[in-house]
Parts: structure tokens; sequence; C-alpha cells
């Protein structure tokens, strides 16, 4: 297994998508509960996790499924982390 791109490229996903959920937020609050709220939320997270894992699974020479999965998981629990640390310390 490669371990540094097993942890760098999750790291490197949950930050980009925490600062884009961090950004949008910051200019949008005002906007909660609109439908464009759902997609703003969920969808950096998951594109950035989603290319995270293609990333290692075309970077890597075996288990690329088992690794894929792994950066997947790992990125989207960095990001949730991330995001909660950002929330309870910025945003209140």
């Amino acid at each position: 297994m490669r371990w540094k791109l097993l942890f760098v490229a999750p790291l490197l996903a949950a930050a980009v998508s925490t600062g884009a959920v961090a950004l949008w937020l910051s200019q949008y609050k005002s906007h909660a509960g609109s439908p464009l709220d759902l997609v703003f939320m969920f969808g950096p997270p998951l594109l950035a996790a989603a290319v995270a894992g293609f990333f290692v699974y075309r970077h890597t020479p075996r288990r690329r499924v088992l690794q894929a999965a792994i950066s997947v998981l790992l990125s989207l629990v960095l990001f949730y982390a991330g995001f909660a640390a950002a929330d309870r310390y910025f945003f209140r």
C-alpha cells in the first residue's frame, strides 16, 4: 500500500471541501433553508471524496478498490471532523 498517498489525498480533499463549505456558509448564511444549501453542503465533500478516491485508484498498483474506498471514507470523515471544528470555533 502507498501510505503517503492514502493519507495525503483524503487530507487535501477534506481541506478543500471544508474550505468550500465554510466559504459558502460565511457568504450566504442569511439564505439558510434554501434548496441550494443542500447542494453546497453535500456537493463539495462528495465531489472531493470521489476525486480523491479516483486519484488513489489510478495511482496504486495493487488492491486498488480497497485503497480507493479507504480514501473516500477517510476524506468524508476528515471533512465532517473539520467542519464540526470550524462550526464550533468560528460560526458561534
